[in-house]
């Protein structure tokens, strides 16, 4: 993820070859090198991530940001790397814990899997398009609230009101023409 004017990347290294990682790196492009490194913790217990992104689209442009969102399966939240003391910490040893500063733990049922911010900082969880082997499967986002008014997924919860999702497939024709 890009991040201070894309002149930093923060990367999660894969643990094992599993999608959930226990911290997250970061790298100065202009240099090549990471240069520090933190792990993940909420009440002083180490957790995992499956993904992170920035606070809102764009929000990497920005030179002074210093927060992004984290996702696992039953967590979101939201992450500070700025030191609470100003002093710059070098890679070596142990990796200092990153407490969040924001967020919500679900007990149980969620598996969340993916997840997107907009330009205004809303936060859409689940899956908006799924590709399987011979189509795609896309969920639209618009929904009719108790009001009748309509709204997306990020402005509100859909709830029960999550519309049928629809299949997206070549036909026949086009799937041989395609040389299917």
């Amino acid at each position: 993820m890009l991040m201070r004017a894309e002149t930093n990347m923060l990367m999660s290294p894969l643990k094992e070859g599993k999608p959930h990682s226990t911290g997250i790196q970061q790298l100065d492009i202009e240099t090549g090198k990471i240069v520090t490194g933190w792990k993940f913790g909420k009440d002083w217990t180490e957790i995992t991530m499956r993904d992170i992104t920035n606070d809102t689209k764009g929000s990497q442009l920005d030179p002074s940001e210093s927060t992004f969102l984290g996702l696992d399966d039953n967590r979101l939240c939201q992450w500070d790397i700025r030191d609470k003391k100003g002093i710059v910490q070098s890679i070596g040893g142990e990796s200092p814990v990153l407490h969040w500063s924001q967020g919500h733990q679900f007990s149980r049922g969620t598996n969340f899997q993916c997840f997107a911010s907009t330009g205004d900082g809303s936060i859409v969880v689940g899956y908006l398009m799924a590709r399987l082997d011979t189509y795609l499967v896309l969920i639209c986002t618009l929904f009719t609230d108790k009001d009748g008014k309509t709204k997306t997924g990020f402005s509100g919860r859909m709830g029960n009101k999550i519309p049928a999702p629809r299949l997206l497939k070549l036909t026949p024709l086009d799937s041989h023409l395609a040389g299917e």
